[in-house]
């Protein structure tokens, strides 16, 4: 009988060949655990959409997008996404209805509730027939006026209707059109519903910002807005496979974004959840934020950042990072990063743990080395790397890496 001795070296290769085998199998159970929790359905979809227009029918709610939506039916659907939390999210295709010569695809999305879970209730006063009184009207223009101003800083003049500035339709105009008389309760429950939605409410508030997504219409708690998926640009994965001239301008265009959250409002804005996903391209290349449900004012971001602590991480708030005081035990309730160190480190560089390669990644040569510099100092200001960083990227960097790029957009 043929004895086998294992020398030591081809023992070592075996054993790393079956722990990197199990890791790869544990990795692949996981992602695929993950994916089916979080998976919907064209049977879901379905019901779905059946639900929302069979209330539309019910006169329960309303929206400039209803009818074409359930009667015209000239809004299609394409396919779900993952919307067991977070949000309900369809992509759609659309036409006419959307406003457009050609046909394109919208996403449709709500904020997912939990069973038996609703909007917060606005009760108001009724009429007889059902109808909303005088009083009540009077009181659904004040708290909606306040959630609007409290929220993101917005008025209006004497001479606009709040509840037309803030739905898809205008409301007076609905109310006399419609066939029955609980209009202006069914309209007013519908713009309740959309304007507890802090996405839909920045985005209908700030339509006119270029990297705000545009906004077809509603129906109920439901909103249309633009479909500009991150794509290859902006999602590049292990490959990358976008050219660098066309990574380059999405890389400027997301500096302008950061810059302008800190400039271009009555407060800075913080984003929190910062990463390629969570930003779009639109047809015409502009980049724009998808998840505007990250974004907070600093009064708001200050209030989310207050509170006990041990350390600094007690006080971040996903990519929001703040500081302890440790001997007070309590956060200082201000952000210590910025939001373009945040690009820089989770858009811009690789992440090789999670085979990231970042929107920079291959310059040309005639940059590569300048490129490597400035990039680390965005990324980590204190030359931490390997930490987590709680220093704001300078404005010296910014522009020098700005000028970089603007050198050899082509």
């Amino acid at each position: 009988m043929k004895i086998i001795r294992w020398q030591p070296r081809r023992l070592l290769k075996l054993t790393c060949s079956v722990v990197t085998l199990s890791v790869v199998v544990l990795v692949i159970y996981t992602i695929h655990s993950i994916w089916k929790d979080n998976r919907c359905s064209e049977e879901e979809s379905s019901t779905l959409l059946d639900d929302v227009c069979q209330r539309y029918k019910d006169h329960i709610v309303a929206g400039n997008l209803c009818s074409d939506l359930c009667e015209k039916q000239t809004i299609d659907f394409v396919k779900c996404t993952n919307y067991r939390q977070g949000k309900k999210v369809l992509i759609l295709e659309c036409n006419e209805a959307c406003r457009t010569g050609e046909r394109i695809k919208v996403v449709m999305k709500t904020k997912s509730r939990h069973k038996n879970e609703e909007y917060d209730r606005l009760v108001l006063p009724l009429n007889d027939d059902s109808a909303v009184s005088k009083d009540g009207l009077e009181m659904a223009k004040v708290i909606m006026t306040n959630r609007a101003f409290g929220d993101m800083h917005f008025t209006v003049s004497s001479q606009q209707n709040i509840f037309s500035e803030l739905w898809s339709m205008d409301f007076e105009e609905y109310v006399k059109s419609a066939a029955y008389k609980n209009a202006d309760h069914v309209a007013l429950m519908s713009i309740w519903s959309l304007i507890q939605q802090d996405e839909y409410l920045f985005m209908k508030v700030y339509q006119d910002i270029p990297y705000v997504p545009r906004l077809y219409g509603t129906c109920g708690e439901y909103y249309f807005m633009e479909y500009a998926p991150p794509g290859n640009i902006l999602s590049p994965g292990f490959f990358g496979l976008s050219p660098w001239p066309k990574r380059v301008e999405a890389a400027l265009k997301l500096m302008d974004i950061a810059q302008s959250l800190e400039t271009d409002f009555y407060q800075p804005l913080h984003f929190c959840d910062v990463k390629g996903d969570n930003f779009g391209v639109g047809e015409d290349l502009s980049v724009k934020i998808l998840d505007s449900d990250s974004l907070f004012f600093d009064e708001k971001m200050s209030m989310n950042m207050k509170g006990t602590c041990r350390q600094d991480s007690d006080c971040d708030f996903f990519d929001c990072r703040g500081m302890c005081d440790t001997v007070k035990k309590t956060c200082n309730g201000r952000r210590v990063n910025n939001n373009l160190q945040n690009i820089c480190e989770d858009i811009f560089i690789d992440i090789p743990s999670n085979f990231f390669r970042g929107l920079l990644h291959d310059p040309p040569t005639s940059i590569a080395k300048d490129l490597i510099v400035v990039l680390q100092e965005c990324a980590y200001p204190n030359k931490n790397m390997g930490e987590v960083v709680r220093t704001p990227t300078a404005t010296e960097t910014m522009e020098r890496l700005y000028s970089l790029l603007k050198s050899k957009v082509s």
